[in-house]
């Protein structure tokens, strides 16, 4: 469930106008998750050391949160500037990486949103758990397609 605190004063801080936008980024977010079915997130890099959660579907997690890029898989889609997929971090390159030590990410997918051409986040899920089946087609097709409904948005 996608959870609705009141937004931290250092979101708004840093993007005044997402509260009149915050119910489609949840109903963005909801579908996505929903459709994958992996708890997921909406960021906003603040600077090349952190960003701040804009919209979260995890439990531990608040909007507002800050977190230091480099401890997380965001950072990956970041520097590839492309969707980036990690069924398995046991299995892969990133079995060591700092996201799996602090947060036991084992899975995950996050694809760039771009405001006016800039990177603006990340549209991202993850899972404590490893995907026994890779990524569709599909399901990265559709988590794109909505990083470019909340690019839309950012821009309207």
């Amino acid at each position: 469930m996608v959870r609705t605190e009141p937004l931290n004063p250092a979101l708004i801080r840093h993007e005044p106008d997402l509260p009149s936008k915050l119910a489609t980024l949840q109903e963005i977010l909801i579908a996505v998750s929903d459709r994958i079915g992996m708890n997921g997130g909406i960021t906003r890099i603040i600077d090349d050391d952190f960003y701040i959660i804009n919209v979260i579907d995890n439990p531990m997690i608040v909007a507002g949160d800050m977190f230091h890029l480099q401890e997380t898989f965001c950072r990956l889609t970041v520097d590839v500037e492309q969707t980036l997929v990690i069924e398995n971090a046991a299995l892969s390159p990133y079995y060591d990486d700092q996201a799996v030590r602090r947060f036991g990410i084992q899975a995950y997918i996050g694809t760039p949103i771009l405001r006016s051409g800039k990177l603006f986040g990340t549209l991202f899920l993850d899972s404590q758990i490893p995907r026994t089946q890779p990524f569709s087609l599909e399901e990265i097709a559709y988590l794109e397609a909505a990083s470019l409904r909340i690019q839309a948005l950012l821009e309207a």
